[in-house]
């Protein structure tokens, strides 16, 4: 995944900031607003995304059954060492 980022920004400014087409570079300002989009909505959707993984709370695939007791125990306030319950009682 890296070489092609590599590739990809070695080879596009070549081809878009070109210097005989300075000190307008149409090609090269259209790229640059475009990417800028882009690189603003993916951010905008891996973070929907994220916020929507977090909601449902579905255990991961890699998780054991013992991770996911954990877990239920962490959401419930349960101390996994006594098994006693964070929770104050107010009487």
């Amino acid at each position: 995944m890296n070489e092609l980022a590599y590739v990809f920004q070695a080879w596009v400014p070549l081809l878009v900031w070109k210097q005989t087409e300075m000190p307008r570079a149409r090609k090269g300002i259209i790229y640059t607003i475009v990417l800028s989009f882009t690189h603003v909505a993916w951010t905008f959707l891996v973070l929907y995304l994220q916020m929507r993984d977090k909601k449902s709370s579905k255990p991961s695939v890699n998780q054991t059954p013992l991770d996911r007791s954990a877990d239920r125990k962490a959401r419930r306030g349960v101390d996994e060492e006594d098994g006693v319950s964070d929770e104050k009682v107010v009487d």
